[in-house]
Parts: C-alpha cells; sequence; structure tokens
C-alpha cells in the first residue's frame, strides 16, 4: 500500500494532547514494566453482552456515563462527568492516529518507493504519534475503559494489525528515547565516585531500553516489517562514545595530576583504591557501550590505556613493598619472639593472608585487561598493540603501553616470590588448598596476560617480549610445585 508522506504527517502533527500527557509519552509508560503489555489487544478484545450490542451513538454515550460512575468509585477520584470528557478527548485523537498509524504500518518498508518516508522528520513524527497512541491506550487501561471495540470494530478482529502495532509501539518508545539522547549533554557530579557511579547507572538504563537494537542495527525491527532510522543509530553509537570519552578523560586527569606532583595525592579526597575502583567502574560502563553499539572504540585508547597503566602500576608498587620484604627475615623474627613450632604456624598463615590478597589484585588486573581489550578492539582477535590512533597520540598510547608491561612484568615476581615461600614452607610436598589455588591461579593470570599480548606485530618489541616473559617464567614456577 502506498502511503501519502505529506496528508499522514499533517494529521500525526496537528491536536496533540496537553504537555503534561505528551511528556508522559517521551520515553515509555510508567517505565519499561508498561513497554512489555499488549495495550491495544487488551483494549480491543471482544466485547462480552449485552455490552457487544452497542451500536448507536446515544447508546454508546450511556454505556460511557455508566463507566464512567464506576470508574470514579472504583479507579479514580475524578468526577464523571470530568471522566468522560477526557475520555471523548482522547477517542477524538485515536480517530485520527490510529488508522493513518495503521496504514503506514501495514506498508512494506523494504519498497524503493518507501525509502524517502524513512528519513528524518517523518520518521520521527510518526515514533511520537505512536508514542501518544501508546500512551492514551495506557491511560484508558488504567482506568478500566472496555469499550474502545465500539469505536474501533475493525481493528478488534485484525490480529496482524494489532501485532504490528504493540511492536511499533515498543520501537517507538526506543526511538524517542534515542531521540532525546542525542540532544542531551550530561552535567555528571564534579566528585569522580559519584560521577562514575551516574555514568553506570545511566549505561545501564539505556541498555535495559536499548538492549542491541543498536549493535543490530534495528535487524529485529526489520524483521517486522518496521522502518530503521540508520541515521539515529548511527548517532547513538556517536553519543555513547562521547559521553564515555568525557567520564574517562575525567580520570585519566585525574591520574596525570597525581603523577606530575606527590601533593596531588594530599589535594584528591579519593583514595588510591577508590580511584582505582572508580576506574574500573567507568571502563565497566564503557565496554558495555561497545556491547550495545556492536562495535569498538579505538579512539578511547590513549585515555583507556592510560587508566590500565596507572592501576596496574598502583597495584604493583602497593604489592612490591608489601610482598618484597624475605620471607627468612620473617622467619628469623618469629623464631626470636615464638619458637620453632610457633614460628611455622605464623609463617603458613602469613603465606596463605599474603597468597590471597595478590589473588585477589590478580583477579582485579584481569578484569581490567579483559575491559581495556573488549573496549578498543571489541571481539576481534587484534591485539591492542596494533591499534591504528592519531599521530598526536602515538607517543602517548606507547608510554602507557610500555608503563603498562613493565608493571604487569614486575608484578609477576612477587608471585614467584610465593610460590618459592610456599616451597620453602613445606607445602610443595604436602600442598595446602591455599597453594593448589594459588598455582593454578599463578598460571592463568600469565596465560591470560600473554593473551592481551596477542600476536602483536606492532614496533613495541620490547613490550611484547616483557609480556611473553611473565608466560614462561611465572608459568614455569608454578608447574614446578603442582
Amino acid at each position: 500500500m502506498d502511503m501519502d508522506n505529506g496528508d499522514s504527517t499533517t494529521s500525526f502533527r496537528t491536536g496533540y494532547l496537553d504537555a503534561n500527557n505528551s511528556k508522559s509519552c517521551n520515553g515509555g509508560i510508567n517505565g519499561r514494566a508498561a513497554a512489555d503489555v499488549d495495550i491495544f489487544t487488551e483494549l480491543l478484545h471482544p466485547l462480552m453482552p449485552p455490552l457487544d450490542r452497542i451500536a448507536d451513538a446515544e447508546s454508546i454515550h450511556t454505556a460511557v456515563q455508566q463507566w464512567a460512575i464506576a470508574a470514579q468509585s472504583c479507579t479514580t477520584n475524578e468526577p464523571p462527568a470530568m471522566l468522560v470528557e477526557l475520555v471523548d478527548q482522547r477517542i477524538s485523537r485515536l480517530k485520527e492516529l490510529l488508522p493513518a498509524i495503521v496504514e503506514h504500518l501495514s506498508s512494506d518498508y523494504n519498497s524503493p518507493n518507501s525509502l524517502p518516508l524513512l528519513q528524518g522528520e517523518f520518521l520521527r513524527e510518526l515514533c511520537h504519534a505512536i508514542c501518544e497512541t501508546a500512551c492514551i491506550g495506557e491511560w484508558l487501561l488504567q482506568r478500566q475503559f472496555r469499550l474502545l471495540p465500539v469505536f474501533f470494530p475493525a481493528l478488534v478482529s485484525d490480529a496482524r494489525a494489532l501485532s504490528m502495532l504493540h511492536q511499533a509501539t515498543k520501537m517507538a518508545r526506543v526511538c524517542e528515547d534515542m531521540y532525546g539522547v542525542i540532544q542531551w549533554s550530561p552535567q555528571f557530579s564534579p566528585a569522580l565516585s559519584e560521577m562514575a557511579a551516574e555514568f553506570e547507572e545511566v549505561i545501564h538504563t539505556k541498555h535495559a531500553l536499548y538492549g542491541d537494537v543498536v549493535a543490530q542495527g534495528g535487524l529485529s525491527w526489520k524483521a517486522v516489517g518496521l522502518p530503521v532510522d540508520s541515521t539515529l543509530l548511527v548517532r547513538v553509537k556517536q553519543w555513547m562514545e562521547s559521553v564515555s570519552d568525557l567520564c574517562l578523560g575525567r580520570i585519566a586527569h585525574v591520574y596525570e595530576r597525581r603523577a606530575k606532583s606527590s601533593l596531588a595525592y594530599n589535594d584528591e579526597m579519593l583514595s588510591a583504591d577508590a580511584l582505582i575502583h572508580c576506574s574500573i567502574q567507568a571502563l565497566g560502563s564503557t565496554a558495555l557501550c561497545v556491547s550495545m553499539c556492536g562495535d569498538s572504540f579505538p579512539n578511547l585508547a590513549p585515555h583507556v590505556m592510560y587508566i590500565a597503566a596507572e592501576c596496574t602500576l598502583w597495584t604493583c608498587n602497593k604489592f612490591k613493598s608489601q610482598v618484597s620484604a624475605p620471607i627468612s627475615q620473617l622467619a628469623r623474627n618469629c623464631r626470636r619472639i615464638c619458637g620453632k613450632s610457633d614460628t611455622q604456624h605464623l609463617q603458613g598463615k602469613q603465606l596463605s593472608s599474603r597468597a590471597m590478597r595478590l589473588l585477589a589484585a590478580c583477579e582485579s588486573i584481569l578484569k581490567l585487561l579483559s575491559l581495556v581489550k573488549a573496549i578498543l578492539v571489541g571481539n576481534s582477535m587484534s591485539s591492542v598493540f596494533d591499534l591504528n590512533v592519531r599521530i598526536d597520540h602515538a607517543d602517548y598510547l606507547s608510554g602507557a603501553l610500555e608503563t603498562l608491561a613493565t608493571s604487569l612484568v614486575e608484578f609477576s615476581w612477587p608471585l614467584a616470590e610465593i610460590l618459592a615461600a610456599f616451597r620453602a614452607d613445606g607445602q610443595v610436598a604436602n600442598p595446602s588448598g591455599t597453594m593448589v589455588l594459588f598455582a593454578d591461579s599463578v598460571a592463568k593470570f600469565a596465560r591470560r596476560i600473554a593473551e592481551f599480548g596477542g600476536g602483536s606485530k606492532a614496533a613495541t618489541t620490547d613490550t611484547r617480549l616483557r609480556l611473553h616473559q611473565i608466560q614462561g617464567c611465572v608459568n614455569g614456577l608454578s608447574k614446578r610445585y603442582k
């Protein structure tokens, strides 16, 4: 069926309900739960006797008045006269909207003749009209209005039209939210911890609403014959990347300020551990954006790699100071205080405690690196060391990669030291559960670090050698103690 762009678009634009009602349509009705309700299938269910015999205008008016009286006592405090007036307004608007919407939805959007109608303002007006229609339907459903089949008898038995209307309602709510979000410049809180939490909340909310529509290019909409605004989906991807860049840029700026001056540590209200937590939280939200978009964000490489390098460097330095004290010195101090038998027990507890703290740090680093890889290369087999970045970012990125690689290698030595300490403690012949867990985790850590480097052919030879040095050294140690 051919569509008349001018006439239908005009009917969509006229006669909107009051401003409050229009706002409630934007982004969905009563939250996500209402989005799954097939509103018009509920409202246009065939009437039961004696309502099915209502036909003339007088009997319809009488039935509406009787409903208003019942609705006042059961579902609302609105006077019956006001309810009748409000229903009349909404029914009149539905008579303008529904036939045009159903006509457009029954058209073949894959036809070349319909391509001009899928672009720009027309599709936005169609989505807004569908949202307004759904908003009216929700209003009627909340008030248990069951007389809609009297006004739209042709739709009662048209299962295909009702199904299409339901699918279009879900699509329109998503599109309405997208039209709003691409014009929105979020103002996050000045505090990094609050910013990271707000960023996470925004992205998880969008993920719950959009699902994989952006990543799939609206394929699920096309599959049921609905139009897709491809330009809108591209702009949503750009918005997600720009918001991610904003948040990660703020975090990277804090790391830079701290790296340049030790006084910055005293000026910041955020501890180093809290800053790392914010970093991982923001990187996790960015990785979710990448998943929603179905593409990687290589332009964020400078911020992402710098944050990862600083987080790993801090973790490495923290455990280097804690673990590198010789175990033999600890043992001598314990023997002097407690005697041999107590020394062995205390040394074993110290080892287990330190081993578990190192394991937690390993998991944190692996999570960090998995997020980095998800953001920069997505699901591809490419290496983060082979990214093509702008010339003015190349040196900055190279420095971050070298720092990251050096920190990862340095972090492997405390792991090896704890393995050697387990051997000195006599746990190789009779391994404890902690030692077995630790040895397995160290082997996993070495493997995952080498995988992070991938089969890179980049010029950073030293970086690749350092990463693979971890796998050779730590894997060899862990196998000897299994």
